[in-house]
């Protein structure tokens, strides 16, 4: 299939996904969850709009949005989804397709809207190729930044741009796209939070036994993404909820079976992780 045809298919097949988990998030008091933790911090950077659901709820909260999206299927969505609502979204991105190859490359271009910065803004742009806060809010310093349920979409590995950063002849494997975007998020807190600004953190994972385990994750994951950045997280929150269809696509992972084999299940229920990060 021509990389262009199925560049366009992951995407719009991300974007469709999205809504409906997104949704279930709405719809089952997730969001209202997640926002508990942030309800007194007003400016948010949030990474990862996704089809705009989860940044109405927060305007609709009182909220002041800065947020982007690579998926330009999702960008689409957004326009919908918050046509109700005071918000700036700004599509930028183009993707070339060189011939007979197997990747694609992206540019996003420059924009000379005159922004608001009292207004809610969304901008196409893809978090690990710029940094698109010095170029035009250089004073800007958000309250919190969120990642709520980030994810991406199975084409974001053809990428030329992230195969250079990666310095890789292969494609790019998302999930470790995803978890560098995750460490590369304390990079841009310690430039632009607040004194006493957050992040927010909130993902879907397995139910833990125990106490014990669920608190070795926490310390694995700070060893692994905060690493030597000056953040600690000061508070953690998990929430088990039923999963088939009724959050999205659920968790589904590789696990062995009884002859050994690696084999994909879901359980029936899992676990919303939010960890609340600060500067020590």
């Amino acid at each position: 299939m021509n990389i262009k045809i199925r560049l366009n298919k992951e995407r719009k097949e991300y974007c469709n996904n999205w809504e409906i988990s997104s949704c279930d998030f709405l719809n089952g008091g997730i969001y209202e969850w997640c926002e508990d933790i942030i309800k007194d911090k007003h400016c948010l950077f949030e990474i990862g709009v996704g089809t705009g659901i989860s940044s109405k709820f927060l305007i609709e909260k009182g909220h002041r949005i800065f947020g982007i999206e690579e998926n330009p299927e999702c960008i689409k969505k957004c326009k919908e989804t918050l046509s109700d609502n005071d918000v700036r979204i700004i599509e930028r991105g183009e993707e070339t397709t060189p011939p007979y190859s197997n990747y694609y490359e992206m540019e996003y271009h420059d924009f000379q809207e005159e922004l608001d910065e009292s207004q809610s803004i969304i901008i196409e742009s893809d978090f690990m190729m710029e940094d698109v806060i010095p170029k035009k809010f250089p004073n800007i310093k958000f309250d919190a930044i969120i990642c709520w349920f980030i994810g991406v979409h199975n084409m974001m590995g053809f990428n030329f741009n992230q195969i250079q950063r990666y310095r890789t002849t292969d494609t790019v494997d998302k999930e470790i796209y995803r978890q560098t975007l995750q460490c590369a998020i304390f990079e841009v807190a310690d430039k632009y939070l607040n004194k006493n600004g957050i992040i927010n953190l909130v993902d879907r994972g397995i139910v833990f036994k125990d106490k014990e385990k669920e608190e070795e994750w926490v310390k694995d994951y700070s060893e692994r993404f905060i690493g030597d950045h000056p953040f600690e997280i000061v508070d953690f929150q998990s929430l088990v909820i039923d999963n088939p269809n009724k959050v999205g696509d659920g968790i589904k992972y590789h696990k062995k079976n009884k002859s050994g084999e690696f084999e994909l299940v879901q359980e029936d229920k899992i676990a919303i992780f939010s960890m609340y990060i600060m500067k020590k």
